[in-house]
């Protein structure tokens, strides 16, 4: 019986030893992920015209942004862009509210953060930086 037992104690105690712990959970911040779904309101701002005229790029552009499931629409317009007018960010928000997004050479990053979305668009012609926030209410 003494045998029975000590080999029992031994596969427990090797079984045990065995066992692996479940992985730690991704930190998202002190109270999980940023919430983003939302209508953001702002302005793209031009950031640099490269070899292009900056009346063609345009300045101060009013922008909208509409987040639904942590994704949204960038559009980029550059008509001087022949080949490329359009350029069309298809965007995910990680949890910690960064994003970045690429359409051919042009891309897009930022962050969202409290009630603001801001970030930065690069295109093959202009640049900008731009801020936009949820409306309050």
């Amino acid at each position: 019986m003494y045998r029975i037992a000590s080999g029992l104690a031994c596969i427990c105690v090797a079984l045990a030893g065995c066992a692996t712990s479940a992985p730690a959970p991704a930190v998202m911040g002190p109270s999980g992920p940023v919430a983003v779904d939302g209508t953001y309101l702002g302005y793209a701002n031009l950031s640099e015209a490269g070899n292009s005229d900056a009346s063609l790029c345009g300045t101060n552009v009013p922008l909208q942004l509409t987040v639904t499931d942590r994704s949204f629409t960038y559009v980029l317009s550059e008509p001087q862009v022949t080949y490329a007018p359009v350029k069309r960010f298809l965007v995910q928000i990680a949890g910690d509210g960064s994003f970045t997004s690429s359409d051919g050479a042009a891309k897009l990053q930022g962050q969202v953060a409290g009630a603001g979305l801001t970030g930065d668009a690069f295109g093959e012609a202009c640049s900008y930086y731009f801020d936009t926030a949820r409306p309050a209410g």
